[in-house]
């Protein structure tokens, strides 16, 4: 038989206890989807505050372990990458001074030789002079900030002659440096060459292996591999 006609054949007194009883049982299964609800809710809110805060810690807070001992740069390293430094800084400065020549007696004909022994005379005079010496070392010491500084608080956290004897510098978490700090260790650097023997007895015997510059900026040389 159909529901309807079984429905048809209860008394009145049957109908409302099972109406009552549907009744009932439609309370309880909504509340239960209530409270499903809400607890799914409260696991959402508390997945995302979770991910909120772990990408907080991840952005803003250093490392908890420092280097150990054995990961920094020794004495060795570091002169053989300084050489290497200079060396690339020399270079660049030559093909600077190259290019400036070829602009400084482009305009000279070819076949004027007269005329261009005269502004190649002109020009090795205006760079030994007083005037030229003082751009030309201005422009040195310029350029080799702009190295250091740039390259030492990039992405890369080291420069050409540091990456190829494996070393990069960063903060004695492991961190990278700032550009501002780059620059409080370069000037330090500039400033304890009077001192350089102090500086090179601190690398051999601290612990971290840093030069005086390197411990008043808060800056250690490690070990890239």
């Amino acid at each position: 038989m159909k529901q309807t006609q079984i429905y048809a054949l209860l008394s009145d007194e049957e109908k409302n206890k099972l109406i009552q009883q549907l009744w009932e049982e439609n309370q309880r299964l909504e509340a239960k989807i209530e409270t499903l609800t809400k607890e799914v809710s409260y696991n959402i809110e508390k997945s995302n505050i979770s991910i909120s805060k772990n990408q907080s810690n991840l952005a803003q807070c250093p490392s908890k372990e420092p280097l150990v001992e054995g990961e920094y740069g020794g004495f060795w390293l570091r002169s053989f990458a300084l050489t290497i430094d200079v060396f690339i800084l020399f270079i660049s400065i030559m093909i600077i001074i190259y290019i400036s020549y070829i602009s400084y007696v482009s305009y000279v004909s070819i076949g004027n030789i007269e005329g261009l022994k005269n502004i190649i005379d002109e020009y090795l005079i205006n760079i030994i002079s007083s005037d030229g010496n003082t751009f030309f070392s201005l422009y040195v010491f310029f350029l080799c900030w702009l190295y250091f500084t740039i390259l030492e608080s990039s992405c890369w956290q080291t420069t050409i002659g540091k990456y190829v004897m494996g070393l990069i510098v960063t903060d004695t978490y492991g961190n990278r440096i700032s550009f501002l700090r780059a620059n409080i260790r370069y000037w330090l650097k500039i400033l304890s060459i009077p001192i350089f023997p102090i500086s090179v007895a601190m690398i051999r015997f601290i612990e971290k292996r840093q030069a005086l510059h390197d411990f008043i900026a808060g800056t250690v040389v490690a070990k890239l591999y």
